[in-house]
Order: structure tokens, then sequence, then C-alpha cells
């Protein structure tokens, strides 16, 4: 009986050790998925990383770059009109268009349009941002900014980036019978014109577009009257019927008055184009009048 019960004990203790085994194993195999996952992961998750930065680094860049070239591109535009208010003898808001005038003018434009940047990214911030490389020679405007971008990534020591934006225009100098080298079909009659009027204008300095605006009291304005001799209405944009305020802005040459000192009615943006691509504008009645009419 005791060696009924020995044989008995004995392949109990064998098929516990068998059992045990079969466990083990199942859980070694099971174990070696996940540990080779992590050994995967912990390999590819610096390189996607990576991947992440430099293209957050390249968005930034990208960023700036379109800021920097929309502010050359305004200026370039704006100094050729001022070329042609010089050849055309008329007065130009900024004197003689030189390389020199060239290069403080994009500077003042591209502070303002830079004034809420810190710019980190770029090695001296924004005086970091060079326009000495631009001119004015034969005719044509060229405005160059120029400036080192650096990763604002600290893990990353990248070295820094020269990078140059380049905006060139040619200023509408007219035609020059002396110029041999000109298409006489560019000799073509240049005016004025601005994003929300229905008219062109042959003088830069006509009153529609140089405005000069003045603050006058509510109380005032039922007495004042402008150059015209016209009441002044409100603004159809910024004055509501509702509003409490006591002082408005004006202008002399206009008939409107205004609540907001940024109101449309008070900004120009004034461009110059070619006659000839005129659409559906009449000219100015006040140009018409310096122009005897015609």
């Amino acid at each position: 009986m005791d060696k009924i019960n020995d044989s008995v004990n004995r392949t109990d203790r064998l098929n516990l050790k068998s059992n045990y085994l079969k466990s083990t194993r199942k859980e070694k195999y099971s174990l070696q998925p996940s540990a080779s996952l992590t050994v995967e992961s912990a390999f590819v998750f610096p390189f996607f990383f990576l991947a992440i930065v430099i293209l957050v680094l390249f968005l930034d860049l990208y960023r700036i770059q379109s800021v920097i070239q929309a502010s050359l591109s305004q200026s370039s535009r704006e100094l050729g009109m001022y070329a042609y208010c010089e050849s055309d003898t008329e007065s130009s808001p900024v004197g003689a268009v030189s390389s020199a005038l060239c290069i403080a003018y994009a500077k003042t434009q591209l502070s303002n349009a830079l004034k809420e940047e810190a710019l980190p990214q770029i090695l001296g911030n924004k005086n970091g941002i060079s326009l000495l490389m631009s001119s004015y020679q034969n005719g044509r405007i060229t405005l160059k900014a120029s400036f080192l971008y650096k990763s604002p990534v600290a893990l990353i020591p990248l070295q820094p980036i020269p990078v140059t934006i380049v905006s060139s225009v040619h200023a509408w100098t007219g035609y020059d019978s002396n110029n041999t080298d000109m298409d006489t079909s560019d000799s073509e009659e240049m005016v004025y014109v601005t994003d929300y009027q229905g008219v062109y204008h042959t003088f830069s300095d006509c009153t529609y577009l140089s405005l000069s605006v003045t603050t006058a009291s509510k109380s005032n304005l039922s007495s004042l009257r402008n150059v015209y001799g016209e009441k002044y209405h409100p603004c159809e944009r910024c004055v509501r019927s509702s509003s409490n305020q006591n002082t408005f802005y004006i202008t002399q040459s206009g008939n409107r008055y205004h609540s907001s000192s940024s109101c449309g009615g008070l900004t120009r943006h004034v461009r110059l184009i070619k006659k000839s691509e005129l659409q559906n504008l009449h000219l100015c009645s006040r140009c018409s009048q310096r122009n005897g009419g015609h």
C-alpha cells in the first residue's frame, strides 16, 4: 500500500513539474514580442522626434520669409511709384529716390511689419536683418534682406543658415527717348488707383489720395464744413447710431466723420498702374478739374 502511495505521489510531482515548465515556456514566448516592440520603439522614436522638429523649423523659417517678402514687395512697389512722381515733376512724399533712401524706407517698413515679432531665431534679432545690399540703379529698385537663421531648439546644435530675400521692380520713370534699349510700347500714361474707389487719379497729391485727418467734437460737427462747403455725415462703416462717443475724425476734403482713426474711409492704399489696365473706372472729378475739365 505504501508503494502504491509513493508511486502516486511521484506521478503528481512529475505532472506538476511538467505543467510548471510549460507555463514558464508560454510566459517566455509571450514576453519576447513585447520586448522586441520596446526595443524597436526606443530605436525609432528619436528619428521620429527629429523629423518633427525639422519640419517645425522649416515652417517657422517659411513664416518669417513670407512676412519679410511681403514687406519688401510692398516697399519696392511704393518706391517705384515715388520714383515716377519724381520723374513726372511732382513732389515725392519721401524725396528723391536713391539707394540710401531705398534702404532707409525698406528698413522702416520692415520694422513696422515685424513690430510684434521677437525673432529669437535670427542672430541679432530684428537688428540682425541687413538691407545694405539694396540699391536703385538704372531705373530698377532692388531690395535685398539677408540674415542668419539659427535653430530655436537647443537640442539640435545646427550651424546658422544664411538666408537672402529679394524683391526687385522697375521704377515707373516713363519713357526715355535717349534710351534705345527701351521698348516704346512701355511709354504709356500711368494713373493712381485705390482699393475701394471707383475712380482713377492723374495726380499723386489729389486730395482724395492725400488725406489730412483732424479731430472734432460731436457738438461742433453740425456747424463744420469741408473745403467744398459740404456738411459732414456719419460714416456708414464705423459710426453707429447708438454710439456715445464725443470725439470723431474728419478730413478737410471728405464729407464723412468717423469714430475710428483706422476706418477704411480714412486710409488709402494707392497703387500705380497703366491706364490701359483700368476696368470701368472714370477720372476723379478733382483731377479732371486740374486737367482743365478733360
